[in-house]
C-alpha cells in the first residue's frame, strides 16, 4: 500500500512513485494507455528512510525483501449482482489461493472484463478482498535488494 503524490500524466502515460507503508521500500509505476491495452510496470527501490537509516548503521540492509506482489483488484459480482466474477488462468481453471504459474488471468464478468497477460509465465493467485496477486518476489526468497525487483503486464479488455 503506497500513496503517490508526484502522479502525472505525460501524452498517453501515467507514471507516479511513493513509499511502501510499514516497509523500507519505494515504488514506482507507469502505466502506458494504448489503443488495445494498458501497459503496466511496477519497479521497487529502496526507500528514503532506508538511505537515511544507513547513515548510522552501516551494516544493516534496511529494504530488502523476501516477498513481494503486486495487487490487481475486480470486482467481485458480475453486472446482475448474483453471480460471481469468474477469475480464471489462460488454461480455464479458475484461479485459487494456492495461485497457478500462466502467461494470462481473465477477470470476466460476464462476457466482458480484462485479461491480464504476462510476457513469460508468472506467479499469480487469488488474494483476500477481491484481488488478483502477481507474485513479484516469491515468499520466502532469500534477502533481496528492491532495485531487483520489477515486473511489466498488460492489461488487455475483452468482451462486449
Amino acid at each position: 500500500i503506497s500513496e503517490h503524490g508526484d502522479a502525472k500524466l505525460e501524452g498517453t502515460t501515467v507514471t507516479s512513485s511513493g513509499e511502501i507503508r510499514g516497509a523500507h521500500v519505494r515504488v514506482a509505476r507507469s502505466y502506458v494507455f494504448g489503443p488495445e491495452s494498458i501497459e503496466c510496470s511496477v519497479r521497487l527501490e529502496t526507500s528514503d528512510y532506508a538511505r537515511v537509516m544507513s547513515i548510522w548503521s552501516h551494516g544493516r540492509k534496511w529494504s530488502e525483501l523476501t516477498s513481494a506482489v503486486e495487487m490487481i483488484p475486480f470486482m467481485p459480482m458480475q453486472p446482475d449482482r448474483k453471480t460471481p466474477t469468474a477469475v480464471t488462468t489462460a488454461e480455464g481453471a479458475p484461479l485459487t489461493a494456492k495461485g497457478a504459474k500462466t502467461r494470462k488471468v481473465r477477470i470476466d464478468r460476464g462476457g466482458f472484463g480484462v485479461d491480464i497477460e504476462t510476457e513469460a509465465p508468472a506467479t499469480f493467485r487469488l488474494g483476500k478482498a477481491d484481488t488478483v496477486l502477481l507474485e513479484l518476489l516469491p515468499a520466502g526468497s532469500p534477502p533481496t535488494a528492491p532495485d531487483k525487483v520489477a515486473a511489466t503486464y498488460k492489461l488487455v479488455p475483452f468482451g462486449k
